[in-house]
């Protein structure tokens, strides 16, 4: 008889949402907002009138959107989302590929990607290669060696 082989379960990276809750709730319900919150680190997106406005990310979640409720965002957002992040390690990533992904009027600067590379010149270059093998299946490669493709 086989045994079943044991499902490996990934720690998630996200451990607890909010999704778009009124920006009220900091004066109405503090404690509520406290007790789910506070000391905690992620990412969090600020909307207005149900159309995303600014990225951030911060090490205390409570602690920042409430500043957002007093700083140069102030009045320009009505909504908030969070998303807690387990580990801090990769929380900039995070935000960058979110922010330049998104697009969204209130951020400034579209975030840094570490030690990524930018596939775009090695990409034209395959193209051009996959065009020139074409262009050769197609015409001929020049030399007297017509090849037919297709024909």
């Amino acid at each position: 008889m086989r045994k079943k082989k044991s499902k490996r379960s990934s720690r998630p990276i996200v451990v607890g949402h909010l999704e778009k809750i009124s920006s009220g709730v900091f004066e109405r319900y503090p404690e509520q907002i406290t007790g789910l919150t506070e000391g905690t680190q992620g990412v969090y997106a600020l909307y207005r009138r149900q159309k995303l406005y600014y990225i951030g990310l911060a090490s205390d979640l409570k602690r920042r959107i409430k500043w957002h409720l007093k700083d140069k965002h102030k009045g320009k957002w009505d909504r908030f989302s969070l998303y807690i992040i387990r580990k801090t390690d990769h929380i900039r990533e995070v935000e960058s590929v979110v922010v330049r992904i998104a697009e969204p009027s209130g951020n400034q600067q579209r975030g840094r990607l570490g030690g990524s590379k930018n596939l775009v010149r090695k990409l034209g270059a395959a193209i051009k290669e996959r065009q020139k093998e074409e262009r050769i299946g197609m015409l001929g490669n020049g030399k007297g060696k017509e090849i037919l493709v297709g024909l």
